[in-house]
Parts: C-alpha cells; sequence; structure tokens
C-alpha cells in the first residue's frame, strides 16, 4: 500500500528575482549606447540643419563680398597699369589674377560663376593720321573690358573699365564710377588732367640749321632752320580675338601687352582726323575725351608752328569734318610710332 503522505512532485523551481533583475539589466544595458548614439545623432542633425538654414546663406553671401571686392581691386589695380603704361609708353606684359566665381564655404562648396569680356568701345575711332594720298600711317582706337557676375550668392554686381574709368554695374541702380561720385564729375576731371586721352597723342620733330648761300654758291652769313623729320607717337588699343572672353568659376586673368611698332613716309601734306562721333556723343564723358584730344593737337601742333620751320608753310584746323592739315613746302619724313595696347583675358 502506497503511502500517500509522501508528496513529491517533480518540476522546475521558478527564477529568482535577483536573476530576472539582472537579465533586464543586461538587456537595458545593450540598448543605452545605441539610444545614445541616436540622440547624438539627432543634435548633430540639428546643428547641421540650423547651420545650413541659418548660417550657410550668410556665410556664402560674406564670401560673396569679399570676392567681388578681389574683383574690383583687380580691375582697378589694371586700369592702374594701363595709366603707367600710356605715360611711359614702354613695352611689356602685365597680367592681374581675377577670380570668376566666390562664394565657397564649409559644407556649401558651390561657387558662383563669372564672364569677363573684352570688347570696341563706341565710338571704336578716337583719330586717324595720314598722308595726302589717303594712305593710313596710324590711328587711334579704345576697347573697353566688364566682368560681370553669374548666380551671385549675395548681388549680381558687375564692373566695367571704359574710357579709363572703372565702374560697378548693379542690377538695381544705374553705372556707378568707383573713382568719382558721378560721370559729370569724372568728365569734369578729364577735361581738366586729360584722363588717358592726353598722352594718347604726341608730336616731336628733327631740324637741321641751313646756312643760306647766294646765287654764286658763296655763304651769306644767314641762315635758317628746316624741318627734316616730323614724328608723331599713336596710343591705340586693340583686343586679342582669340582670348577676348572667358566664363566659368575659376580662375581667369587680366593680360596687358604692349608693344611699339613704327611707321615711316615721305610727304608734304599730313592730314590727321578726328572722330566726329566723339563730338556728336550724349555722353559728357567722350565730349570730356574729344575736347582734351583737339585741345592736345591744338597744343602741339602750335608748338611746331612757333619753331618757324621755313620748309613748313603751316597748319589749318577744319571744324567739319574736324581735321588738322599740316604743309611743307617739299616733301619731309613723316613717322609714325604706334604703341599698341592689347587686353586680353
Amino acid at each position: 500500500m502506497r503511502d500517500c503522505s509522501d508528496t513529491r512532485v517533480s518540476a522546475k523551481s521558478p527564477k529568482s528575482p535577483k536573476t530576472l533583475y539582472n537579465a533586464n539589466a543586461d538587456r537595458e544595458s545593450a540598448i543605452a549606447p545605441v539610444v545614445a548614439v541616436l540622440l547624438l545623432l539627432a543634435v548633430v542633425m540639428t546643428i547641421i540643419s540650423l547651420y545650413s538654414a541659418l548660417y550657410i546663406p550668410t556665410l556664402k553671401e560674406q564670401a560673396e563680398i569679399e570676392h567681388l571686392a578681389g574683383v574690383e581691386e583687380a580691375f582697378l589695380t589694371f586700369s592702374s597699369d594701363i595709366d603707367s603704361t600710356l605715360i611711359s609708353k614702354k613695352e611689356g606684359s602685365i597680367t592681374r589674377n581675377v577670380e570668376l566665381g566666390g562664394g565657397s564655404v564649409v559644407l556649401s562648396p558651390l561657387k558662383s560663376g563669372g564672364v569677363m569680356e573684352v570688347k570696341g568701345a563706341d565710338p571704336w575711332l578716337l583719330y586717324r593720321i595720314d598722308k595726302g594720298d589717303g594712305i593710313n600711317l596710324g590711328e587711334s582706337t579704345l576697347v573697353n573690358f566688364s566682368y560681370d557676375a553669374v548666380g551671385n550668392f549675395w548681388m549680381d554686381n558687375g564692373y566695367l573699365w571704359d574710357y579709363g574709368i572703372v565702374s560697378l554695374e548693379t542690377p538695381y541702380s544705374s553705372t556707378t564710377p568707383l573713382q568719382y561720385t558721378t560721370y559729370d564729375a569724372a568728365a569734369a576731371d578729364i577735361k581738366t588732367n586729360g584722363g588717358i586721352f592726353k598722352p594718347m597723342f604726341d608730336l616731336d620733330y628733327v631740324s637741321e640749321i641751313v646756312f643760306e648761300k647766294n646765287g654764286e654758291g658763296n655763304l651769306t652769313g644767314a641762315s635758317h632752320k628746316n624741318c627734316t623729320e616730323i614724328i608723331f607717337t599713336v596710343v591705340t588699343f586693340n583686343k586679342n580675338n582669340n582670348n577676348d572672353y572667358v566664363s566659368g568659376s575659376g580662375s581667369a586673368a587680366l593680360k596687358l601687352d604692349s608693344k611699339m611698332t613704327g611707321k615711316s613716309t615721305n610727304t608734304d601734306t599730313i592730314y590727321v582726323r578726328i572722330n566726329t562721333g566723339l563730338k556728336d556723343s550724349d555722353n559728357n564723358v567722350v565730349k570730356a575725351a574729344d575736347d582734351v584730344l583737339v585741345k592736345t593737337m591744338r597744343k602741339k601742333i602750335e608748338a611746331l608752328d612757333e619753331q618757324k620751320f621755313k620748309n613748313f608753310a603751316g597748319y589749318h584746323y577744319d571744324e567739319n569734318p574736324r581735321l588738322y592739315t599740316l604743309r611743307f613746302t617739299s616733301p619731309v619724313k613723316v613717322t609714325v610710332r604706334t604703341l599698341t595696347l592689347t587686353i586680353s583675358v
């Protein structure tokens, strides 16, 4: 007979509370680093989003302002280089680097672009020198060059060099000269000081003393001066048609190459023709340039006349068609030295 008092049950004993606590702690310690990393990433993404939304536009605008200031400085410096070359009449090359695009900052390397171009100014021709049979001995022409921003992160400003003046061009206002308060002030300064136009025409001469003789070939003791050569110095601007346009966001260069050439002939009549478009222009700066050219030519030609060369028959100025005519009693050597300033980008 089985003893009922011996009741043993075969079953697994439940885990103790301590064991359950340790398991939960292990799971929480494994999840905690993941949560921390996610929170850190959320903070980083929030900071990047705030930086992108609030600070990057401001930083890109500031970078663009600095970039355009660099373009402006390059134009002003290059303009001074042109002035120095005009005065010295020296041959050589000068290069000024210009960044076409700007606005690159940390986490936003995208840059704006720019266009630089060399083109002919209006009016193109300032004056021309030729001889009696119409053969062209030399002429003076102008070009201008400009920079235009493309996709600027601040303002699509541009810069223009024209008639020796650097101007700022903005999409919200008219073109404004940088070296002067207004274009009228620029015109007044050109009329007073000559600007780039005074050194663009020069006239010199070579003479000899002739001792006079009587009909028998004996010296009479009298003498006079004859002009044996008249020398014109002409300055003309030209553009390099192979390198007159560049665009993009990289680095470009403004380049000035100056070279002196000469041409000689014998003639008894010389014509100096001034472009009538200068006088008829509505631009006060152009009219000032015309005034400087006319006065400079008159002063140089009058200085020649004051030498009282016996073989110089005098000069005449015709207002219409704005023509100086110089005449000699017999052919003399005429040399035209032309300093060509070639602008390229």
